[in-house]
């Protein structure tokens, strides 16, 4: 029987299965902390002993180039259209100008006084449009005039104060930062920012542009690098599968111990910390403990037209 050159000698599967065991302990170790009490100080010695025999393999480093580009979003509400760079509601009214004559604004405005009609322009304008099959030239004209009229570079959504680190008081708890944190989370696409956003269809963002303006050292926690090593290295750093890991039952406490990682690899001088998306495929975020080492360049309005899912069977047959 021919040998299977990509299987492991007998030495190589005792070492590999040696550090299973660790790696499974490890992660063993990982799910009970998460039922601790994080107020607790025999909690944060438990957790610092952990992360110290977990960290003290050398770190998968990676450096952040200046001048490479990385994205974030934010959701854009009615109450917020007035913090943006363009006036939708200036804009609205100059595009109702395209299909909506001043005798269809008094015939409608008349119709409105009516206690059974109550119409706002743009329901008026939603109206017209249904039998509007194509555009005129004139009407072409003018959605032309107002796109080149608004089509201005540079902040379309929220400026740098309103894409970057919220104020402490609009902090919320998240994957690697406490409230007290001012870490600045950022996505490596513009896709993968979206769906961080965990969007819906027809939802608009406010989507800005970041420039990393110096080098920085972060530790890779991506899976990139771990691929990449010997099996029985990789095994070693499992963190990599847990910091993406979904929070599928919005457990206030999930993400304490990712927190506490973070923590605990910022003493270590470093930057901060490139992972994978837990809601992209093949998408990649990076924190940075210190938020001054992005500069902001610009945002645009994003409107989400669609939202694919791919999916499989999670056991291996399925019911007729």
């Amino acid at each position: 029987m021919m040998e299977n050159n990509n299987n492991y000698n007998y030495d190589e599967l005792e070492a590999l299965t040696i550090l299973a065991i660790i790696a499974l302990n490890y992660q063993r170790e990982w799910e009970e902390m998460r039922m601790y009490d994080k107020d607790d100080a025999e909690t944060a010695k438990k957790m610092k002993e952990f992360f110290d025999n977990v960290l003290i393999n050398d770190l998968p480093l990676i450096s952040l180039s200046p001048d490479m580009l990385m994205y974030r979003a934010r959701p854009i509400n009615s109450k917020n259209y007035s913090e943006l760079g363009v006036d939708f509601r200036t804009i609205w009214e100059e595009m109702y100008d395209v299909i909506l004559s001043d005798h269809d604004k008094k015939e409608f405005d008349n119709m409105s006084k009516d206690d059974s009609f109550h119409l706002s322009p743009e329901d008026i304008y939603i109206i017209k449009r249904i039998g509007i099959k194509e555009y005129t030239n004139e009407q072409l004209e003018h959605i032309s005039s107002v796109q080149k009229k608004y089509s201005v570079p540079g902040i379309y959504g929220f400026d740098s104060n309103g894409s970057g680190v919220p104020p402490v008081q609009c902090r919320k708890e998240g994957r690697l930062n406490t409230v007290s944190d001012a870490y600045l989370y950022l996505a490596f696409s513009k896709e993968t920012a979206l769906h961080e956003m965990r969007p819906s269809i027809g939802q608009q963002y406010s989507l800005a542009t970041y420039k990393i303006n110096k080098e920085m050292k972060i530790v890779d926690l991506s899976g990139d690098k771990v691929e990449s090593m010997e099996a029985w290295t990789a095994l070693l750093h499992f963190p990599v599968n847990k910091i993406s890991e979904p929070n599928v039952e919005d457990d206030k406490n999930f993400y304490y111990i990712t927190q506490y990682m973070a923590h605990m690899i910022q003493k270590h001088g470093l930057d901060g910390i490139k992972y994978k998306s837990a809601l992209k495929k093949d998408g990649y975020n990076v924190l940075l403990f210190d938020g001054s080492g992005a500069t902001f360049v610009s945002s645009e309005i994003i409107a989400i037209n669609d939202i694919s899912v791919d999916y499989s069977s999670f056991l291996p047959f399925k019911s007729e």
